[in-house]
């Protein structure tokens, strides 16, 4: 199990940071693309990353795919790649999150896998074939020569799927996938099964792929309860942030683990009671995105904790580990506290030690 972390996109922050979890054996950092939500340009904080590290691996997560064009995205991560080659991931998906924020629909799949074939093609050779004008027409960089998109390496291209079509996607185009949601083995089984099979439709090999999850991993001290102050720290932005994301869908409770489902129903009740208009829903819920505000800190409850993430003493967290590791999950990418994080680190290493 390769074990990341997200680092938030401030360009003040990101060098350091960066250098700071390859230092305590981190194989992965992960880049947030999320600009509406206050992070700055992920690029400009990939490159000053880049200079300040030479083995970590450096990833989108995710390149949203609304909010760029295939050839700007696959130009920018071949930028990363000049400064810090084979050292570079382009993470891909279909901006859900970052679409929710502005209260838009999600993007229709057909769109998603269009672009996809797209990235696929212009980090394969430098050129592909664009849709988007209703027609197909192909698409190349031109002066390579120059180095300064550098698709040399060659630059490995995960795609974002928790929805089997999706997923389907993944397997046509990707050479890894990226899963949000919950550390479920048999939900992992199957978005890695339908990604297999779609693989195996166009004539692609996409066994035992790179398979990104991402979440809290909390070891509970001795004695201590599922929702201390200390665990609350390490899991509540990741839980509010999943609670904003599908209650902004309209998504039934039926999206979450059974014991999660009472206090997500409850949030949900709360959003409708705030009483706004269809214009400004997206803003109510998000402002604050990746905070808890005082008034949502009641939906924090010990079963919501337990279901939605990894957290439990540590036979139980490497018990639930390995049979992610079953199901196919070979990478997760933890979402560091906001504070005692060199303790975190430490119990950290503990479960990397038993797997």
């Amino acid at each position: 199990m390769h074990f990341g972390t997200l680092i938030w996109p401030l360009p003040a922050l990101a060098a350091q940071q960066t250098k700071w979890v390859e230092e305590q054996g981190f194989t992965h950092a992960w880049f947030g693309d999320v600009p509406i939500a206050g992070g700055a340009d992920v690029y400009v904080c990939m490159a000053l990353a880049a200079k300040a590290t030479s083995t970590i691996k450096l990833g989108t997560y995710i390149a949203p795919a609304p909010l760029r064009s295939p050839v700007v995205t696959v130009s920018s991560i071949a930028t990363i790649n000049a400064l810090a080659p084979g050292r570079v991931i382009l993470g891909f998906g279909s901006g859900a999150f970052s679409l929710c924020l502005t209260g838009l629909p999600p993007m229709k799949v057909k769109d998603f896998r269009a672009q996809a074939r797209l990235i696929r093609g212009l980090l394969d050779g430098g050129e592909g074939i664009d849709e988007a004008v209703g027609g197909q027409r192909k698409v190349r960089f031109f002066n390579r020569d120059l180095r300064a998109v550098v698709l040399d390496g060659p630059i490995p291209f995960f795609v974002a799927a928790s929805a089997p079509k999706a997923a389907a996607v993944a397997g046509e185009f990707g050479d890894g996938l990226i899963t949000a949601g919950w550390p479920l083995p048999e939900d992992v089984a199957r978005v890695l099964d339908r990604a297999v099979a779609a693989a195996h439709r166009v004539g692609r090999r996409f066994e035992n792929p790179p398979y990104v999850m991402e979440g809290p991993i909390c070891v509970l001290h001795k004695g201590e309860p599922i929702d201390s102050p200390r665990v609350l720290d390490a899991t509540q932005a990741f839980i509010m942030t999943s609670f904003k994301f599908f209650a902004s869908l309209r998504a039934p409770a039926e999206m979450f683990p059974g014991p999660a489902r009472p206090a997500y129903r409850e949030y949900c009740a709360h959003v409708e009671a705030m009483r706004l208009g269809e214009a400004e829903r997206h803003l109510g819920i998000w402002e604050g995105c990746f905070m808890v505000r005082p008034e949502e800190r009641r939906f924090m409850t010990p079963e919501v904790i337990r279901s939605t993430t990894l957290t439990g003493p540590l036979e139980e967290v490497v018990e639930r580990m390995q049979a992610l590791e079953t199901a196919g999950l070979n990478h997760w990418t933890v979402w560091l506290p906001t504070s005692a994080v060199d303790e975190y680190v430490h119990d950290l290493q503990a479960v990397r030690e038993r797997l």
